[in-house]
């Protein structure tokens, strides 16, 4: 009888790190996001504000223009230095992604490695996938250029007819050899 394929628990502790972590670096990133977006809001709120301020105190088009230009500079300000913050950001977030993920296939790497050599049989429950496996190769590799024809029947490219002298073109009319212009 053979021997059951058991998992070690190692291996799956590894392999359920690995996607929390995984998990937990998308939700920081979204995290970030969110808080980016909700400075943009209030970048928003803070400019609709001062227009309404500037609209409301001016007393003819000059003290309007005035004070609608300021707080344009000021906006355009608050939007330039979301940009550097956003751009720190997501330079920040993919180091520590890229470190992060490191440090998780290593761990995940290293359970996986220390069980490797009594993986290196196969389980039973694998052996029809393996079966199929090799099948499947061997009737791709028995095909011209790895294509299957219709009903099983292998194509033949004009590229198989040259390398076995014959012509590509069907009309008959040339000689063997003889270039094709046309």
């Amino acid at each position: 009888m053979a021997d059951r394929f058991v998992t070690p628990f190692d291996l799956y502790r590894a392999s359920l790190s690995f996607a929390l972590q995984m998990l937990s670096f998308s939700h920081e990133a979204r995290q970030r996001a969110c808080e980016f977006e909700m400075q943009r809001a209030r970048r928003d709120m803070a400019a609709a504000h001062a227009v309404r301020n500037a609209a409301a105190a001016a007393g003819d088009w000059s003290e309007f223009a005035t004070s609608y230009q300021a707080s344009v500079r000021d906006y355009l300000a608050t939007t330039v230095n979301l940009w550097q913050q956003g751009l720190g950001s997501a330079v920040q977030g993919q180091r520590g992604f890229s470190e992060g993920l490191c440090e998780a296939l290593a761990t995940w790497q290293s359970a996986w490695r220390e069980q490797w050599p009594t993986h290196v049989p196969m389980s039973p429950v694998m052996l029809p996938w393996q079966a199929w496996q090799q099948q499947t190769q061997s009737a791709v590799a028995g095909m011209p250029y790895g294509r299957a024809g219709r009903a099983g029947a292998s194509q033949v490219t004009p590229f198989d007819l040259a390398s076995r002298g014959a012509s590509p073109v069907a009309s008959g009319g040339e000689k063997q050899g003889e270039p094709h212009v046309g």
